[in-house]
């Protein structure tokens, strides 16, 4: 059997541009998950792929119970680690990512696509969004021009 990586560096010349999202398992305890994510990125990196972006994983809710063969169990999670990365590289190289992600224990499941660079959208932070919305709120309850605004949207209305 050939190693993934090899086979990877052989086609160099056609560069992708994909994005994975992972589920990590939520048995594993929150100082391990970047040592699930250094993994897959030393993968992607030691295969000559590129880091664009990657988004540090969270605790999530599924929206629906999975199960996982953990051991000699399945086991069934309702929720996971929910992180992403964005990467440039070989058609050979989702392949051989898409293989490891398989046989990765600690990788509940995976969705690996084929993007476009212009679709990549700006990753914002926890604390960032928060006071985004924070600050979105604080303008829409005190602001004196949509009180008026609702005032008269009342008053047509009447």
């Amino acid at each position: 059997m050939t190693d993934p990586i090899e086979s990877v560096e052989s086609g160099s010349d056609n560069l992708r541009v994909y994005e994975v999202g992972y589920l990590v398992l939520p048995s594993i305890p929150e100082e391990k998950v970047p040592d699930e994510v250094s993994h897959i990125t030393k993968f992607i990196t030691d295969a000559k792929g590129a880091i664009i972006k990657s988004g540090e994983p969270m605790m999530q809710p599924l929206a629906y119970e999975m199960e996982k063969l953990v051991g000699i169990r399945n086991e069934r999670f309702n929720d996971a680690y929910f992180g992403f990365i964005v990467f440039e590289g070989t058609p050979e190289l989702a392949v051989a990512l898409k293989t490891e992600l398989d046989a990765t224990q600690g990788v509940l499941r995976f969705l690996l696509i084929k993007t476009e660079r212009d679709a990549i959208a700006p990753v914002r932070k926890p604390k960032q969004l928060a006071e985004a919305i924070e600050a979105d709120e604080s303008v829409s309850e005190g602001s004196e021009s949509i009180k008026e605004l609702d005032k008269e949207i009342e008053e047509l209305v009447a």
